[in-house]
């Protein structure tokens, strides 16, 4: 069995299953709209075909929130 390291910056700890719920935080407080975080993280929506569209909102919203995931993380090792 293989563990997935944690990431360390300073005191703080992240484990890789904190992934969706810092996802849904950093979303949440860069005022993505719920139904918008909901579909990022896999949640489903109204009808099974709903979950597989990718729509152009679902898209620049995902990469503001790994933008900020990413510039919170800068200079964390693992």
């Amino acid at each position: 069995s293989q563990q997935l390291p944690s990431i360390t910056r300073g005191e703080d700890r992240w484990q890789p299953k904190q992934c969706r719920k810092e996802w849904q935080t950093v979303a949440t407080e860069l005022g993505v709209p719920d139904r918008l975080v909901d579909l990022q993280v896999g949640h489903s929506i109204g009808d099974v075909k709903s979950r597989y569209i990718v729509t152009p909102d679902l898209r620049s919203t995902v990469q503001q929130v790994a933008d900020e995931i990413m510039r919170r993380v800068e200079g964390a090792v693992t």
